[in-house]
C-alpha cells in the first residue's frame, strides 16, 4: 500500500535487545526482548515505520525544539518530540492507516 502511494524504502528502525525478568527467571533477568527493527518508508518529510503491532506515521518539524541534556547527554542539545506530528495506529487496522494517509494527503 505504501509503495503504491509513492513511498520509498528507508531502511530499518534502530534495533536494541534487552534482558528482562521473566516468570521462569524471577528474580533474575533471563529473557531477551528485541525492540525496533521495523521496516521504514519515506515520502517527502513523512516517514512510516511498520511493525508487527503498531504502524507509526510521523514527521519532524522544520526547526525542532531542543533542550540541554542531562546525565549522559549533559551539555548537548537534545531534540524534543514536542512539535512532532506523530500517529500510532494498530498495524492490523489497514483501513484506519489508509484513512489517515488520505487525510494527510499522502
Amino acid at each position: 500500500m505504501l509503495v503504491r502511494r509513492g513511498f520509498i524504502t528507508d531502511g530499518m528502525t534502530r534495533s536494541e535487545t534487552y534482558k528482562i525478568v521473566t516468570q521462569s527467571s524471577y528474580p533474575l533477568a533471563g529473557g531477551l526482548v528485541t525492540t525496533g527493527g521495523k521496516p521504514r518508508f519515506k515520502k517527502g518529510k513523512w516517514k512510516v515505520g511498520v511493525g508487527k503491532v503498531t504502524t507509526v506515521i510521523y514527521r519532524r518539524p522544520e526547526k525542532p525544539d531542543t533542550v540541554t541534556g542531562t546525565g549522559r547527554m549533559a551539555g548537548r542539545r537534545v531534540m524534543t518530540f514536542k512539535d512532532w506530528e506523530m500517529y500510532n495506529i494498530p498495524t492490523k487496522e489497514v483501513e484506519k492507516i489508509r484513512a489517515k494517509l488520505n487525510r494527510l494527503r499522502l
